[in-house]
Protein backbone atom coordinates (compact mmCIF):
# COMPACT_ATOMS: atom_id res chain seq x y z
CA UNK A 1 0.00 0.00 0.00
CA UNK A 2 2.95 2.34 0.99
CA UNK A 3 4.37 2.07 -3.04
CA UNK A 4 1.18 2.63 -4.66
CA UNK A 5 0.49 5.85 -2.30
CA UNK A 6 3.86 6.68 -3.43
CA UNK A 7 2.63 5.96 -6.99
CA UNK A 8 -0.78 7.48 -6.73
CA UNK A 9 -2.23 4.82 -7.39
CA UNK A 10 -4.69 5.54 -4.50
CA UNK A 11 -5.59 8.66 -2.90
CA UNK A 12 -4.42 10.32 0.41
CA UNK A 13 -7.86 9.36 1.82
CA UNK A 14 -7.60 5.61 1.07
CA UNK A 15 -4.07 5.59 2.44
CA UNK A 16 -4.64 7.38 5.81
CA UNK A 17 -7.68 4.55 6.18
CA UNK A 18 -5.32 1.66 5.55
CA UNK A 19 -3.02 3.60 8.46
CA UNK A 20 -5.60 3.87 11.06
CA UNK A 21 -6.70 0.16 10.41
CA UNK A 22 -3.21 -0.76 10.90
CA UNK A 23 -2.68 0.82 13.90
CA UNK A 24 -5.65 -0.44 15.67
CA UNK A 25 -8.54 2.94 14.77
CA UNK A 26 -11.96 1.85 14.21
CA UNK A 27 -15.21 3.34 13.75
CA UNK A 28 -16.62 0.70 16.44
CA UNK A 29 -14.48 2.50 18.99
CA UNK A 30 -14.91 5.83 19.85
CA UNK A 31 -11.35 6.43 22.09
CA UNK A 32 -9.77 5.12 18.79
CA UNK A 33 -11.51 6.35 16.33
CA UNK A 34 -9.69 7.37 13.09
CA UNK A 35 -8.16 10.29 13.38
CA UNK A 36 -7.67 12.52 9.91
CA UNK A 37 -5.20 16.10 9.75
CA UNK A 38 -6.68 19.43 9.48
CA UNK A 39 -5.24 20.50 5.75
CA UNK A 40 -6.18 23.65 5.70
CA UNK A 41 -5.42 27.05 7.67
CA UNK A 42 -8.11 29.06 5.87
CA UNK A 43 -11.40 29.87 6.46
CA UNK A 44 -12.03 33.40 5.91
CA UNK A 45 -11.35 33.78 2.45
CA UNK A 46 -14.12 34.16 -0.38
CA UNK A 47 -12.71 31.50 -2.56
CA UNK A 48 -10.30 28.73 -2.04
CA UNK A 49 -6.48 29.00 -3.82
CA UNK A 50 -4.92 25.29 -3.98
CA UNK A 51 -2.13 26.43 -5.04
CA UNK A 52 -0.84 28.98 -2.21
CA UNK A 53 1.19 27.23 0.35
CA UNK A 54 -0.51 29.57 3.28
CA UNK A 55 -3.40 27.90 2.38
CA UNK A 56 -2.38 25.35 4.20
CA UNK A 57 -1.88 23.80 7.72
CA UNK A 58 1.62 23.11 8.71
CA UNK A 59 1.31 19.13 8.54
CA UNK A 60 4.91 18.74 9.70
CA UNK A 61 4.33 20.40 12.89
CA UNK A 62 1.86 19.20 15.58
CA UNK A 63 -1.61 21.33 16.52
CA UNK A 64 0.57 22.22 19.62
CA UNK A 65 3.02 24.20 17.15
CA UNK A 66 1.30 25.69 14.54
CA UNK A 67 2.11 28.97 16.00
CA UNK A 68 5.48 30.45 17.49
CA UNK A 69 4.04 31.30 20.66
CA UNK A 70 2.05 28.23 21.38
CA UNK A 71 4.90 26.16 20.58
CA UNK A 72 6.82 28.10 22.96
CA UNK A 73 4.43 27.40 25.86
CA UNK A 74 4.21 24.29 25.75
CA UNK A 75 7.70 23.96 25.42
CA UNK A 76 7.97 25.96 28.94
CA UNK A 77 5.37 23.69 30.38
CA UNK A 78 7.28 20.49 29.38
CA UNK A 79 10.42 22.13 30.79
CA UNK A 80 8.89 22.65 33.74
CA UNK A 81 7.46 19.66 34.96
CA UNK A 82 10.23 16.91 36.28
CA UNK A 83 10.19 13.55 34.66
CA UNK A 84 7.79 11.17 36.32
CA UNK A 85 6.63 7.57 35.41
CA UNK A 86 2.93 7.05 36.69
CA UNK A 87 2.22 10.33 37.94
CA UNK A 88 -0.74 12.62 36.67
CA UNK A 89 2.20 15.98 36.55
CA UNK A 90 4.16 13.46 34.36
CA UNK A 91 6.24 15.20 32.19
CA UNK A 92 4.91 16.01 27.92
CA UNK A 93 3.99 18.81 26.28
CA UNK A 94 0.09 18.12 26.34
CA UNK A 95 -2.23 16.63 28.37
CA UNK A 96 -5.25 16.18 26.90
CA UNK A 97 -4.97 14.48 23.23
CA UNK A 98 -5.99 14.85 19.73
CA UNK A 99 -8.95 12.10 19.07
CA UNK A 100 -11.09 11.27 21.89
CA UNK A 101 -14.71 9.62 22.45
CA UNK A 102 -15.42 13.42 23.40
CA UNK A 103 -14.05 14.90 20.19
CA UNK A 104 -15.80 12.68 17.86
CA UNK A 105 -18.90 12.95 19.48
CA UNK A 106 -18.78 16.59 19.35
CA UNK A 107 -18.37 16.60 15.98
CA UNK A 108 -20.75 14.29 15.22
CA UNK A 109 -23.58 15.48 17.69
CA UNK A 110 -26.06 16.21 15.08
CA UNK A 111 -26.59 13.07 13.91
CA UNK A 112 -27.78 9.95 15.42
CA UNK A 113 -26.38 7.52 17.45
CA UNK A 114 -23.64 10.27 18.22
CA UNK A 115 -26.11 12.76 19.85
CA UNK A 116 -26.97 10.69 22.55
CA UNK A 117 -23.88 9.14 22.54
CA UNK A 118 -22.44 12.67 23.49
CA UNK A 119 -24.87 13.33 25.90
CA UNK A 120 -24.11 10.37 28.13
CA UNK A 121 -20.32 11.84 28.08
CA UNK A 122 -21.63 14.89 29.43
CA UNK A 123 -23.81 13.38 32.11
CA UNK A 124 -27.04 13.37 30.13
CA UNK A 125 -27.41 16.84 28.17
CA UNK A 126 -25.37 18.80 25.98
CA UNK A 127 -23.23 21.29 26.91
CA UNK A 128 -23.04 24.52 27.05
CA UNK A 129 -23.58 26.32 23.43
CA UNK A 130 -20.08 28.19 23.17
CA UNK A 131 -18.28 24.89 23.69
CA UNK A 132 -20.36 23.07 21.50
CA UNK A 133 -18.98 22.32 17.78
CA UNK A 134 -20.35 25.46 16.00
CA UNK A 135 -17.72 26.33 13.93
CA UNK A 136 -15.30 25.20 11.50
CA UNK A 137 -13.24 28.49 11.51
CA UNK A 138 -13.40 28.67 15.31
CA UNK A 139 -12.39 25.25 16.24
CA UNK A 140 -9.48 25.62 13.98
CA UNK A 141 -8.38 28.79 15.77
CA UNK A 142 -9.24 27.10 19.34
CA UNK A 143 -7.15 24.00 17.94
CA UNK A 144 -4.34 25.62 16.41
CA UNK A 145 -4.14 29.32 18.33
CA UNK A 146 -5.81 30.06 21.21
CA UNK A 147 -6.59 27.23 23.54
CA UNK A 148 -4.23 25.22 25.43
CA UNK A 149 -5.94 23.03 26.32
CA UNK A 150 -7.31 22.35 22.94
CA UNK A 151 -5.02 19.98 20.22
CA UNK A 152 -7.75 17.89 18.47
CA UNK A 153 -7.40 16.73 15.16
CA UNK A 154 -10.36 16.35 12.53
CA UNK A 155 -12.09 12.44 11.81
CA UNK A 156 -12.51 11.19 8.44
CA UNK A 157 -16.62 12.50 7.90
CA UNK A 158 -14.95 15.97 7.38
CA UNK A 159 -13.98 14.54 4.20
CA UNK A 160 -16.98 12.82 2.52
CA UNK A 161 -19.93 13.05 5.07
CA UNK A 162 -21.89 16.76 4.55
CA UNK A 163 -24.78 15.61 6.50
CA UNK A 164 -22.98 15.73 9.85
CA UNK A 165 -22.43 19.36 9.40
CA UNK A 166 -26.30 20.33 9.16
CA UNK A 167 -28.93 20.20 12.41
CA UNK A 168 -31.35 18.00 10.08
CA UNK A 169 -32.91 16.89 13.21
CA UNK A 170 -33.15 19.81 15.00
CA UNK A 171 -31.81 19.36 18.03
CA UNK A 172 -32.23 22.56 20.93
CA UNK A 173 -28.13 22.96 21.83
CA UNK A 174 -29.50 26.21 22.89
CA UNK A 175 -28.05 30.08 22.25
CA UNK A 176 -24.35 30.95 22.82
CA UNK A 177 -23.31 34.13 24.56
CA UNK A 178 -24.01 36.72 21.78
CA UNK A 179 -27.35 35.09 20.95
CA UNK A 180 -26.93 33.28 18.57
CA UNK A 181 -29.02 30.03 18.32
CA UNK A 182 -27.20 27.03 17.78
CA UNK A 183 -28.11 24.92 14.54
CA UNK A 184 -26.19 23.83 11.65
CA UNK A 185 -22.10 24.20 11.72
CA UNK A 186 -21.09 27.52 10.56
CA UNK A 187 -18.78 27.14 7.40
CA UNK A 188 -16.41 29.36 5.74
CA UNK A 189 -16.64 31.89 3.47
CA UNK A 190 -15.68 29.92 0.13
CA UNK A 191 -17.89 26.99 1.01
CA UNK A 192 -20.93 29.66 0.45
CA UNK A 193 -22.99 28.19 3.43
CA UNK A 194 -23.42 24.69 1.34
CA UNK A 195 -22.04 21.69 3.55
CA UNK A 196 -21.56 19.62 -0.16
CA UNK A 197 -19.53 22.27 -1.80
CA UNK A 198 -17.45 22.55 1.83
CA UNK A 199 -16.74 18.24 1.87
CA UNK A 200 -16.10 18.88 -2.16
CA UNK A 201 -13.17 21.61 -1.46
CA UNK A 202 -12.38 20.07 1.51
CA UNK A 203 -11.47 16.87 0.06
CA UNK A 204 -9.72 18.26 -2.85
CA UNK A 205 -7.84 20.30 -0.27
CA UNK A 206 -6.61 16.48 1.13
CA UNK A 207 -5.19 15.20 -2.58
CA UNK A 208 -3.87 18.31 -3.76
CA UNK A 209 -0.66 18.55 -4.67
CA UNK A 210 0.56 20.58 -1.73
CA UNK A 211 -1.19 17.63 1.06
CA UNK A 212 0.52 15.19 -0.89
CA UNK A 213 4.02 16.28 -0.38
CA UNK A 214 3.37 16.99 2.80
CA UNK A 215 1.64 14.18 4.40
CA UNK A 216 4.49 12.10 5.06
CA UNK A 217 5.61 14.86 7.97
CA UNK A 218 2.13 14.28 9.77
CA UNK A 219 1.92 10.52 9.40
CA UNK A 220 5.58 10.75 11.27
CA UNK A 221 3.84 12.54 14.13
CA UNK A 222 0.79 10.11 14.79
CA UNK A 223 2.01 6.74 13.30
CA UNK A 224 5.79 7.07 13.05
CA UNK A 225 8.89 7.65 14.36
CA UNK A 226 8.37 11.15 15.56
CA UNK A 227 5.32 9.52 18.16
CA UNK A 228 7.35 8.99 20.92
CA UNK A 229 11.27 9.00 22.37
CA UNK A 230 13.29 11.90 21.69
CA UNK A 231 12.22 12.42 17.97
CA UNK A 232 9.03 13.53 19.24
CA UNK A 233 10.26 15.56 22.39
CA UNK A 234 12.57 17.23 19.62
CA UNK A 235 8.97 17.94 17.37
CA UNK A 236 7.04 19.08 20.20
CA UNK A 237 4.68 15.88 19.95
CA UNK A 238 4.95 14.27 23.34
CA UNK A 239 1.53 13.42 25.57
CA UNK A 240 0.93 12.28 28.92
CA UNK A 241 2.28 8.69 29.51
CA UNK A 242 -1.25 6.94 30.09
CA UNK A 243 -1.85 8.07 26.78
CA UNK A 244 0.69 5.48 24.99
CA UNK A 245 -1.07 2.12 25.59
CA UNK A 246 2.53 0.09 25.62
CA UNK A 247 3.82 2.30 28.17
CA UNK A 248 1.26 1.49 30.47
CA UNK A 249 0.22 -2.23 31.59
CA UNK A 250 -2.80 -2.47 33.45
CA UNK A 251 -2.79 -5.67 34.51
CA UNK A 252 0.73 -5.11 36.68
CA UNK A 253 -1.43 -2.35 38.57
CA UNK A 254 -2.74 -3.75 41.60
CA UNK A 255 -3.91 -0.71 43.09
CA UNK A 256 -7.82 -0.47 41.89
CA UNK A 257 -7.88 3.47 42.50
CA UNK A 258 -4.86 4.22 40.36
CA UNK A 259 -5.97 1.62 37.84
CA UNK A 260 -9.44 3.41 37.62
CA UNK A 261 -7.76 6.19 37.50
CA UNK A 262 -5.62 5.61 34.22
CA UNK A 263 -8.84 4.11 33.01
CA UNK A 264 -10.51 7.67 33.29
CA UNK A 265 -8.08 9.21 32.02
CA UNK A 266 -7.41 7.36 28.71
CA UNK A 267 -11.59 7.53 28.64
CA UNK A 268 -11.68 11.00 28.59
CA UNK A 269 -8.49 12.29 27.07
CA UNK A 270 -8.07 8.86 24.28
CA UNK A 271 -5.05 6.92 23.06
CA UNK A 272 -1.96 7.40 20.94
CA UNK A 273 -2.40 5.03 17.83
CA UNK A 274 0.10 2.08 17.59
CA UNK A 275 3.00 3.08 16.37
CA UNK A 276 3.77 1.81 12.47
CA UNK A 277 6.78 2.87 11.23
CA UNK A 278 10.26 3.62 13.25
CA UNK A 279 12.27 5.73 10.43
CA UNK A 280 11.31 8.70 8.76
CA UNK A 281 8.07 7.81 6.21
CA UNK A 282 9.10 8.10 2.50
CA UNK A 283 7.62 11.14 0.46
CA UNK A 284 4.79 10.30 -2.24
CA UNK A 285 6.00 10.96 -5.80
CA UNK A 286 5.86 14.26 -7.43
CA UNK A 287 3.17 15.00 -9.66
CA UNK A 288 3.88 13.31 -13.18
CA UNK A 289 6.70 11.28 -12.09
CA UNK A 290 7.07 7.24 -11.64
CA UNK A 291 8.89 6.31 -8.94
CA UNK A 292 11.91 5.79 -11.73
CA UNK A 293 11.65 9.44 -13.13
CA UNK A 294 10.01 8.57 -16.10
CA UNK A 295 6.76 10.70 -17.15
CA UNK A 296 3.73 8.86 -16.11
CA UNK A 297 -0.05 9.29 -17.97
CA UNK A 298 -2.08 12.62 -16.83
CA UNK A 299 -2.50 11.90 -13.12
CA UNK A 300 -5.24 13.49 -11.08
CA UNK A 301 -4.85 14.14 -7.45
CA UNK A 302 -6.21 10.74 -5.96
CA UNK A 303 -3.86 8.48 -8.76
CA UNK A 304 -4.23 8.11 -12.68
CA UNK A 305 -6.87 9.64 -14.19
CA UNK A 306 -8.22 7.16 -17.01
CA UNK A 307 -7.73 8.28 -20.59
CA UNK A 308 -11.19 8.08 -21.62
CA UNK A 309 -11.68 10.67 -18.50
CA UNK A 310 -8.55 12.71 -19.46
CA UNK A 311 -9.48 12.99 -23.38
CA UNK A 312 -13.08 13.70 -23.50
CA UNK A 313 -12.33 16.18 -27.22
CA UNK A 314 -10.80 13.38 -28.56
CA UNK A 315 -12.88 10.19 -28.28
CA UNK A 316 -12.78 7.81 -31.32
CA UNK A 317 -15.61 5.29 -32.49
CA UNK A 318 -15.27 1.78 -33.29
CA UNK A 319 -17.66 -1.20 -33.41
CA UNK A 320 -17.89 -3.62 -31.20
CA UNK A 321 -18.55 -7.68 -32.45
CA UNK A 322 -19.76 -10.03 -29.82
CA UNK A 323 -20.55 -13.46 -29.68
CA UNK A 324 -23.96 -13.68 -28.97
CA UNK A 325 -25.70 -10.49 -29.86
CA UNK A 326 -28.99 -9.85 -28.27
CA UNK A 327 -31.95 -9.84 -30.84
CA UNK A 328 -33.46 -6.44 -30.82
CA UNK A 329 -32.61 -2.93 -28.85
CA UNK A 330 -29.63 -3.24 -26.22
CA UNK A 331 -30.42 -3.26 -22.56
CA UNK A 332 -27.15 -3.75 -20.63
CA UNK A 333 -24.19 -4.10 -21.64
CA UNK A 334 -20.83 -5.54 -19.41
CA UNK A 335 -18.04 -5.26 -20.17
CA UNK A 336 -15.98 -8.29 -18.43
CA UNK A 337 -12.50 -9.44 -18.59
CA UNK A 338 -12.75 -12.26 -20.78
CA UNK A 339 -15.21 -9.73 -23.23
CA UNK A 340 -18.14 -8.07 -23.26
CA UNK A 341 -21.64 -9.25 -23.01
CA UNK A 342 -25.03 -7.75 -23.90
CA UNK A 343 -28.62 -8.68 -23.13
CA UNK A 344 -31.58 -6.86 -24.96
CA UNK A 345 -33.97 -4.58 -24.23
CA UNK A 346 -35.88 -4.68 -20.65
CA UNK A 347 -33.22 -7.60 -19.63
CA UNK A 348 -30.32 -7.12 -17.09
CA UNK A 349 -27.19 -8.90 -16.18
CA UNK A 350 -26.40 -10.04 -12.44
CA UNK A 351 -22.78 -10.11 -11.15
CA UNK A 352 -20.55 -11.06 -10.65
CA UNK A 353 -20.75 -14.18 -12.86
CA UNK A 354 -22.79 -12.39 -15.23
CA UNK A 355 -24.86 -15.82 -16.08
CA UNK A 356 -27.89 -14.76 -14.80
CA UNK A 357 -30.79 -12.51 -15.92
CA UNK A 358 -33.32 -10.27 -14.77
CA UNK A 359 -36.20 -9.19 -16.58
CA UNK A 360 -39.25 -7.71 -16.72
CA UNK A 361 -41.97 -5.78 -19.06
CA UNK A 362 -44.52 -8.29 -18.75
CA UNK A 363 -48.17 -8.14 -19.05
CA UNK A 364 -48.90 -9.05 -15.47
CA UNK A 365 -46.20 -6.70 -13.53
CA UNK A 366 -44.41 -9.31 -12.76
CA UNK A 367 -40.59 -10.13 -13.20
CA UNK A 368 -38.28 -12.92 -13.57
CA UNK A 369 -34.91 -14.41 -13.55
CA UNK A 370 -33.12 -16.49 -16.18
CA UNK A 371 -29.91 -17.74 -17.93
CA UNK A 372 -27.86 -16.08 -20.37
CA UNK A 373 -27.95 -16.72 -24.11
CA UNK A 374 -31.60 -18.35 -22.83
CA UNK A 375 -35.24 -17.41 -23.71
CA UNK A 376 -36.15 -19.45 -21.00
CA UNK A 377 -37.23 -17.82 -17.42
CA UNK A 378 -36.56 -20.17 -14.33
CA UNK A 379 -38.26 -17.97 -11.26
CA UNK A 380 -40.88 -15.35 -11.80
CA UNK A 381 -41.56 -12.56 -8.85
CA UNK A 382 -45.08 -11.78 -8.43
CA UNK A 383 -44.72 -9.59 -5.58
CA UNK A 384 -43.40 -7.10 -7.72
CA UNK A 385 -46.29 -5.91 -9.18
CA UNK A 386 -47.79 -4.77 -6.42
CA UNK A 387 -45.58 -1.63 -7.31
CA UNK A 388 -46.99 -0.99 -10.90
CA UNK A 389 -45.15 -2.00 -14.20
CA UNK A 390 -41.15 -1.87 -14.07
CA UNK A 391 -39.85 0.79 -16.38
CA UNK A 392 -35.70 0.24 -15.59
CA UNK A 393 -33.79 -2.04 -13.11
CA UNK A 394 -30.12 -1.91 -11.80
CA UNK A 395 -28.36 -4.70 -9.99
CA UNK A 396 -25.16 -3.51 -8.28
CA UNK A 397 -24.54 -7.64 -6.79
CA UNK A 398 -25.51 -10.43 -6.63
CA UNK A 399 -28.02 -10.48 -4.06
CA UNK A 400 -29.32 -6.27 -4.52
CA UNK A 401 -31.91 -5.27 -7.26
CA UNK A 402 -33.41 -1.90 -7.87
CA UNK A 403 -36.49 -1.24 -9.66
CA UNK A 404 -38.78 1.61 -10.51
CA UNK A 405 -41.59 2.30 -12.86
CA UNK A 406 -45.21 3.65 -13.13
CA UNK A 407 -45.20 4.18 -9.59
CA UNK A 408 -42.56 6.48 -9.33
CA UNK A 409 -41.53 4.68 -6.34
CA UNK A 410 -37.64 3.58 -6.59
CA UNK A 411 -37.75 -0.03 -4.46
CA UNK A 412 -34.46 -1.75 -3.40
CA UNK A 413 -35.03 -5.79 -2.68
CA UNK A 414 -32.78 -7.98 -1.35
CA UNK A 415 -32.91 -11.61 -2.50
CA UNK A 416 -32.24 -14.09 0.14
CA UNK A 417 -30.49 -17.04 -0.81
CA UNK A 418 -31.70 -19.08 2.63
CA UNK A 419 -35.72 -18.32 2.20
CA UNK A 420 -35.93 -17.13 -1.59
CA UNK A 421 -37.89 -14.04 -0.71
CA UNK A 422 -37.76 -10.44 -1.69
CA UNK A 423 -37.69 -7.68 0.63
CA UNK A 424 -37.16 -4.46 0.59
CA UNK A 425 -33.69 -2.46 2.07
CA UNK A 426 -31.52 0.57 2.24
CA UNK A 427 -29.49 1.97 -0.04
CA UNK A 428 -25.58 2.36 0.42
CA UNK A 429 -23.58 5.48 0.61
CA UNK A 430 -23.24 7.60 -2.55
CA UNK A 431 -25.00 9.69 -4.66
CA UNK A 432 -28.11 8.93 -7.07
CA UNK A 433 -28.87 9.57 -10.44
CA UNK A 434 -32.75 9.41 -11.97
CA UNK A 435 -33.97 10.24 -15.40
CA UNK A 436 -37.67 10.79 -15.93
CA UNK A 437 -38.39 11.93 -19.39
CA UNK A 438 -35.96 14.65 -20.81
CA UNK A 439 -35.33 15.42 -16.59
CA UNK A 440 -32.09 14.35 -14.96
CA UNK A 441 -31.48 14.33 -11.57
CA UNK A 442 -28.90 13.67 -8.90
CA UNK A 443 -29.59 12.99 -5.69
CA UNK A 444 -27.91 12.21 -2.17
CA UNK A 445 -28.56 8.53 -0.98
CA UNK A 446 -30.67 10.43 1.66
CA UNK A 447 -32.89 11.48 -1.00
CA UNK A 448 -32.06 15.52 -0.83
CA UNK A 449 -31.72 16.85 -4.49
CA UNK A 450 -28.47 18.21 -5.50
CA UNK A 451 -28.89 19.49 -8.94
CA UNK A 452 -31.87 18.56 -11.77
CA UNK A 453 -31.97 20.30 -15.21
CA UNK A 454 -33.71 19.63 -18.70
CA UNK A 455 -31.85 17.73 -21.23
CA UNK A 456 -34.27 18.13 -24.09
CA UNK A 457 -32.88 19.59 -27.60
CA UNK A 458 -36.38 18.84 -28.99
CA UNK A 459 -40.06 18.38 -28.11
CA UNK A 460 -39.43 14.43 -28.49
CA UNK A 461 -36.21 14.05 -27.24
CA UNK A 462 -36.20 11.91 -23.12
CA UNK A 463 -33.44 10.08 -21.48
CA UNK A 464 -33.67 6.60 -22.12
CA UNK A 465 -30.50 5.14 -20.16
CA UNK A 466 -27.83 6.78 -17.76
CA UNK A 467 -24.51 5.73 -15.64
CA UNK A 468 -21.89 6.99 -13.71
CA UNK A 469 -18.15 6.74 -14.58
CA UNK A 470 -15.73 7.61 -11.68
CA UNK A 471 -13.30 10.16 -12.13
CA UNK A 472 -11.92 10.45 -8.69
CA UNK A 473 -12.81 9.06 -5.11
CA UNK A 474 -14.81 11.85 -5.21
CA UNK A 475 -16.14 12.99 -8.22
CA UNK A 476 -18.00 11.33 -11.47
CA UNK A 477 -19.08 12.13 -14.71
CA UNK A 478 -22.96 11.45 -15.49
CA UNK A 479 -23.71 9.55 -18.91
CA UNK A 480 -27.00 9.68 -21.24
CA UNK A 481 -28.37 8.21 -24.09
CA UNK A 482 -31.46 9.84 -25.17
CA UNK A 483 -34.14 8.85 -27.69
CA UNK A 484 -32.20 11.40 -30.54
CA UNK A 485 -29.47 8.75 -30.58
CA UNK A 486 -26.83 10.97 -28.89
CA UNK A 487 -24.53 10.24 -25.81
CA UNK A 488 -24.48 13.45 -23.42
CA UNK A 489 -21.21 13.63 -20.66
CA UNK A 490 -22.45 15.81 -17.53
CA UNK A 491 -20.26 16.76 -14.47
CA UNK A 492 -22.07 18.31 -11.37
CA UNK A 493 -20.49 21.89 -10.70
CA UNK A 494 -20.46 24.64 -8.69
CA UNK A 495 -21.44 27.70 -11.16
CA UNK A 496 -20.90 31.42 -10.42
CA UNK A 497 -24.11 31.59 -12.33
CA UNK A 498 -27.23 29.45 -13.50
CA UNK A 499 -26.53 30.39 -17.42
CA UNK A 500 -23.23 28.93 -17.13
CA UNK A 501 -23.83 25.31 -17.52
CA UNK A 502 -22.56 24.96 -21.38
CA UNK A 503 -25.66 26.43 -23.04
CA UNK A 504 -27.79 24.08 -21.63
CA UNK A 505 -30.91 25.82 -19.95
CA UNK A 506 -31.17 24.87 -16.17
CA UNK A 507 -34.51 24.42 -14.59
CA UNK A 508 -34.51 27.13 -12.40
CA UNK A 509 -37.05 26.85 -9.70
CA UNK A 510 -38.01 23.30 -10.45
CA UNK A 511 -37.47 20.79 -7.84
CA UNK A 512 -36.43 23.07 -5.23
CA UNK A 513 -35.93 21.42 -1.83
CA UNK A 514 -38.34 22.56 0.29
CA UNK A 515 -36.22 24.86 2.96
CA UNK A 516 -33.02 24.20 1.30
CA UNK A 517 -30.11 26.81 2.12
CA UNK A 518 -26.93 27.75 0.68
CA UNK A 519 -25.72 29.42 -2.25
CA UNK A 520 -28.15 30.16 -4.58
CA UNK A 521 -26.34 29.23 -7.66
CA UNK A 522 -25.10 26.26 -5.89
CA UNK A 523 -24.55 22.87 -8.12
CA UNK A 524 -25.42 22.51 -11.44
CA UNK A 525 -25.07 19.67 -13.89
CA UNK A 526 -23.01 21.09 -17.06
CA UNK A 527 -23.07 19.61 -20.25
CA UNK A 528 -19.40 18.38 -21.06
CA UNK A 529 -19.67 16.64 -24.64
CA UNK A 530 -21.97 15.17 -27.07
CA UNK A 531 -21.51 11.93 -28.70
CA UNK A 532 -23.07 11.29 -32.15
CA UNK A 533 -22.84 7.50 -32.99
CA UNK A 534 -24.57 8.28 -36.49
CA UNK A 535 -22.53 11.23 -36.93
CA UNK A 536 -18.95 9.84 -36.25
CA UNK A 537 -19.76 6.37 -38.05
CA UNK A 538 -21.01 7.84 -41.52
CA UNK A 539 -19.39 11.40 -41.58
CA UNK A 540 -22.69 13.14 -41.26
CA UNK A 541 -25.87 13.80 -39.43
CA UNK A 542 -28.53 11.14 -40.28
CA UNK A 543 -32.66 12.39 -40.49
CA UNK A 544 -33.28 9.47 -37.81
CA UNK A 545 -30.78 7.79 -35.24
CA UNK A 546 -31.58 4.95 -33.19
CA UNK A 547 -31.98 5.56 -29.61
CA UNK A 548 -29.60 4.80 -27.42
CA UNK A 549 -30.47 2.37 -24.84
CA UNK A 550 -27.19 1.32 -23.36
CA UNK A 551 -24.77 2.50 -21.87
CA UNK A 552 -21.26 0.60 -19.96
CA UNK A 553 -18.06 2.51 -19.15
CA UNK A 554 -14.91 -0.75 -18.84
CA UNK A 555 -13.52 -1.58 -16.06
CA UNK A 556 -10.38 0.45 -15.99
CA UNK A 557 -12.49 3.65 -17.08
CA UNK A 558 -10.45 3.31 -20.86
CA UNK A 559 -13.96 2.82 -22.94
CA UNK A 560 -17.39 3.68 -23.21
CA UNK A 561 -19.73 1.26 -24.59
CA UNK A 562 -23.27 2.13 -26.40
CA UNK A 563 -25.85 0.13 -27.69
CA UNK A 564 -28.90 0.93 -29.51
CA UNK A 565 -32.27 0.47 -30.53
CA UNK A 566 -31.14 -1.49 -33.88
CA UNK A 567 -29.10 -4.00 -31.78
CA UNK A 568 -25.76 -2.20 -32.35
CA UNK A 569 -22.72 -2.17 -29.98
CA UNK A 570 -20.07 0.87 -30.54
CA UNK A 571 -17.05 1.62 -28.96
CA UNK A 572 -15.96 5.21 -27.35
CA UNK A 573 -12.24 5.36 -26.23
CA UNK A 574 -9.05 7.23 -27.22
CA UNK A 575 -7.51 4.35 -28.98
CA UNK A 576 -10.99 3.91 -30.93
Amino acid sequence: MLHKWQKREISNFDYLMYLNTLAGRSYNDYMQYPVFPWVLADYHSETLNLTNPHTFRDLSKPMGAQTVERKRKFIQRFNEVEKSEGDLSAQCHYCTHYSSAIIVASYLVRMEPFTQTFCSLQGGSFDVADRMFHSVKSTWESASRDNMSDVRELIPEFFYLPEFLTNANRFEFGCMQDGTVLGDVQLPPWADGDPHKFIQLHRQALESDYVSAHLHHWIDLIFGHKQHGSAAVEAVNTYHPYFYGDKTDLNNIKDPLIKSTILGFISNFGQIPKQLFTKPHPSRNAQGKSSSGRETMLLHSGGILPPFMSSLQNLKLSPVTIKDYPKGAIGHIVHTDKGILAVEKNKILIPPIWSKTFCWGFEDFTCCFGTYGSEKNVTTFECMADWGKCLCAVCPSATTIITSGTSSVVCVWELSLVKDKVKCLNLRQGDIISCAGSYLYLWTVNGHLLASINTACSPTCRIVCCCFAEVMDWDSIIITGSTDGVVRLWKAEYTNTPDQAAGVRLQRGVMEEPGSTGNKCGKHLVLCRELNPGLALTGRAGRTSPAVTALAVSRNSSKLLVGDDWGRICCWSVDG
